[in-house]
């Protein structure tokens, strides 16, 4: 009888699609199932103006799969080419309505959101996402989904962390107003990313982040 190869080859099998997933591991060194006591970093009673009361948030987030060759490659968008498994993420700081008080893109695990003192009440959620460096667009996975994790921790607002008097030390009525507490948020960024980190293209020029982007999540 002849015999014959009854098995197809692998190599002609359609490849698997991959689905990635992205969560919140850590918040400040810190589960996120525990209460989050914010931090008032610089600031309250003895500041010399409002514009110097703020707050960050270090945030750690996990992602999958990790397998090798299968997992998303974090790297400044300017690095990805035509690659549609590579990118950044974006962590952003929410209130109730889902509104955004704060965000910082990162091309590693961690990344740190500055606050003005004035939003820490307001602070509900934390949302990680993964962003396409090719279009800066959300990832999609195969069924259409974002790729994005919502978690909505207990935070406690620090009770010393207070805007100073009206008129500040010895500065003029002005400086007690908040149009800019803390500065832009957005451009908080773990690894030293200069410019604004709303523009990973730019951010990518920036030796350290480069260098955090070959510490980050495999290679493709």
């Amino acid at each position: 009888m002849a015999i014959g190869n009854a098995c197809s080859s692998d190599s002609a099998a359609p490849a698997a699609p991959i689905t990635f997933g992205i969560g919140v591991s850590l918040l400040d060194g810190h589960p996120v199932d525990e209460p989050v006591e914010l931090r008032c970093d610089h600031g309250g009673p003895g500041a010399a103006t409002a514009t110097e009361a703020f707050s960050t948030l270090a945030v750690t987030v996990a992602l999958t799969p990790l397998e090798a060759g299968r997992n998303f490659v974090l790297s400044p968008a300017n690095a990805c080419g035509s690659s549609k498994r590579c990118g950044f993420v974006r962590i952003a700081a929410l209130d109730a309505t889902g509104g955004v008080l704060a965000h910082a893109d990162t091309v590693t695990t961690e990344g740190v959101l500055k606050l003005a003192v004035e939003q820490l009440p307001d602070l509900t959620q934390v949302k990680v996402s993964l962003i396409r460096g090719l279009d800066q667009q959300p990832l999609q996975n195969p069924d259409k989904t974002e790729v994005n994790h919502i978690v909505t921790p207990t935070f406690v607002v620090p009770s010393d962390c207070a805007l100073p008097p009206s008129g500040g030390a010895g500065g003029d009525s002005s400086s007690s107003t908040l149009g800019g507490a803390g500065g832009d948020s957005s451009s908080s960024t773990l690894g030293g990313a200069g410019g604004d980190s709303s523009s990973p293209a730019q951010a990518g020029a920036d030796g350290n982040l480069a260098g955090a982007a070959a510490g980050g999540i495999g290679g493709a």
